[in-house]
């Protein structure tokens, strides 16, 4: 059996030489009713409050914690959730937990949590990273993401692309056979700019590891460009005009 604790993930992550590290919470499911959320929430911010002592401990000021709202789709409860976290001396907030089971509530969720965080620090949101949602959620206030979709379409054939249907395109489609082109060659990496379309189709056709490597490392950079783009956006106050160059429709 395998025991993780709040202190052993503090320890962990200092380990990793993360820059940026996170309490150890639980994530609760939309299924979850509110009793249970609520036992759930208090139970992360017994755990945050562990977290930041150990922290402390071994605090050489090279990593930085932040604190995470739970609270599920309880608006009383992320209310509570929201003090906790802005009445502790985390580095940054992060919005966390169960966001919904929709787009709608999903905006609803994070709408309660950024009128209530810490105004002077930074907010992060956990497990979203479709495009769309980056440049919706940059408006409420958000700073950073982080999303495993990237990579794990890329199991599937998706490549990640500006300006097009759906945010991507399916290398494992018929059509991407004969197409000498690669798939971004402005990326600046090999894996966008050195193969074809046609030879990354028949990498994932013919079940070889190096074709979903290829459109793993291609995703990854063009969520990085995206996010140079919308802080560029931010600083010259064209965000507007730079969401409709990447998304269609």
């Amino acid at each position: 059996m395998l025991t993780l604790t709040p202190e052993g993930s503090i320890d962990i992550q200092r380990r990793l030489g993360a820059d940026l590290i996170y309490q150890f919470d639980e994530c609760t499911a939309y299924h979850d009713d509110r009793d249970y959320t609520a036992l759930s929430m208090e139970r992360s911010h017994r755990w945050g409050d562990r977290c930041l002592a150990e922290f402390e401990r071994g605090h050489d000021g090279r990593q930085a914690l932040y604190g995470i709202i739970q609270g599920g789709v309880y608006e009383d409860l992320r209310a509570q959730s929201c003090a906790y976290i802005r009445d502790r001396p985390f580095f940054g907030t992060a919005v966390g937990g169960c966001l919904g089971g929709n787009e709608d509530e999903m905006r609803e969720v994070v709408g309660w949590c950024m009128s209530q965080v810490h105004p002077e620090r930074p907010v992060h949101l956990l497990g979203i990273g479709r495009i769309r949602d980056v440049f919706a959620f940059v408006r409420e206030g958000i700073d950073t993401f982080d999303c495993v979709s990237p990579t794990r379409i890329a199991r599937h054939g998706w490549a990640l692309m500006k300006g097009v249907p759906e945010e991507r395109i399916n290398l494992r489609n018929a059509g991407f056979r004969d197409d000498p082109e690669p798939l971004d060659p402005s990326l600046g990496i090999a894996a966008s700019r050195d193969f074809s379309k046609a030879y990354i189709h028949h990498l994932l056709k013919a079940g070889e590891m190096l074709g979903t490597q290829l459109v793993a490392q291609h995703n990854v950079a063009v969520i990085n460009k995206l996010m140079r783009e919308v802080r560029e956006g931010i600083r010259t106050d064209t965000l507007e005009a730079i969401e409709k160059s990447w998304i269609l429709g």
